[in-house]
């Protein structure tokens, strides 16, 4: 499974199909909260192992894959999708921008940063779950007068209560267009805010160039069997 950065618009599409499909539980990520979740971990002060992070983007259930070439793929593009994420904000900060679901129409992800029709509730739930998953990490942040007002725009769409004030005010939709405009400035601004801590640790889990899942292997799913065991053997 490749970890290598730029992942094409047709393997999104690919990787939002399965997302989409009866081979995953309800509760499973989309392809947007999937790329809020993995920014968070790209953008995070701590390296979080795979082992932990991946079972949480199938939710409840493990998924179910046709074959071990299926299982192989559908993994090895979210870490493609997790790479290219890295590299954007590595190489071409400029570029990034997250995958939004418009309102209506769930199955389109438009990697778009304005327009009234577009959902960012999504993505920014799943960037707050890869938050949680070393909140005490992010407190020098969140703590930091100047600095914290860098996850408002991501608070605003992950809470309800933050919804609920935003939409008691008369320009709403003024308000929340700007707040999804604001989005990938606010990301690439934490990116640079946490570079030392993860200079300290040595960089993202996008280190090898490749890695392999071995049929012996535990299964990256995290259902702690091993890999011809679980997926590899589907």
């Amino acid at each position: 499974m490749g970890l290598e950065g730029t992942i094409a618009a047709t393997e999104i599409d690919e990787l939002e199909v399965f997302l989409n499909s009866d081979a995953v539980s309800d509760d499973a990520l989309n392809i947007s909260s999937l790329h809020g979740f993995l920014t968070a971990l790209v953008v995070s002060p701590s390296l979080i192992p795979l082992s932990q992070w991946f079972p949480l983007i199938w939710g409840e259930e493990e998924p179910t894959f046709d074959s071990e070439d299926q299982a192989e793929r559908v993994l090895g593009l979210v870490l493609r999708l997790y790479g290219s994420i890295a590299e954007d904000l590595a190489e071409r900060p400029e570029k990034f921008a997250p995958i939004l679901l418009e309102k209506d129409q769930a199955k389109s992800p438009r990697p778009d940063s304005r327009g009234l029709d577009i959902r960012p509730e999504d993505w920014c739930e799943g960037f707050s779950h890869g938050v949680g998953l070393c909140f005490e990490d992010w407190d020098p942040l969140i703590e930091d007068d100047v600095a914290g007002i860098l996850l408002a725009p991501i608070i605003a769409f992950s809470l309800p209560e933050s919804l609920k004030k935003l939409a008691e005010k008369a320009l709403f939709e003024t308000a929340r267009a700007e707040l999804i405009a604001l989005l990938p400035q606010a990301v690439r601004a934490i990116y640079e805010y946490w570079a030392p801590e993860r200079a300290h640790i040595g960089g993202s889990l996008v280190q090898p160039a490749r890695v392999k899942v071995g049929r012996n292997d535990p299964c990256p799913c995290g259902s702690g069997k091993k890999y011809k065991r679980c997926c590899g053997g589907r």
